[in-house]
């Protein structure tokens, strides 16, 4: 945005809402952070990602098929933490 309040440029890229924002100190860089669990740095001058950090879930493809003892709501919060079930 510039001070007119006009959008100069947009950066996509997340699959879901940007938490937020930080400019590097020279202008030149921001740094977005999303809920789809990524980290994206753009060049400021192009709406491309220069990189994409993914962040890695605790308990991210471990498989909790037929798994015992636990209740459901334990199951859901090991899914929400990267588990699958089959």
């Amino acid at each position: 945005w510039n001070i007119r309040g006009e959008c100069l440029q947009t950066y996509t890229g997340h699959a879901n809402w940007v938490w937020s924002i930080a400019y590097s100190p020279d202008g030149t860089t921001i740094v977005s952070s999303s809920e789809d669990q990524t980290i994206k740095i753009w060049d400021i001058d192009h709406p491309q990602a220069l990189d994409t950090l993914q962040l890695k879930q605790p308990y991210a493809e471990t498989n909790i098929t037929g798994v015992t003892g636990l209740t459901s709501g334990q199951i859901q919060a090991l899914k929400l933490l990267g588990a699958i079930e089959n």
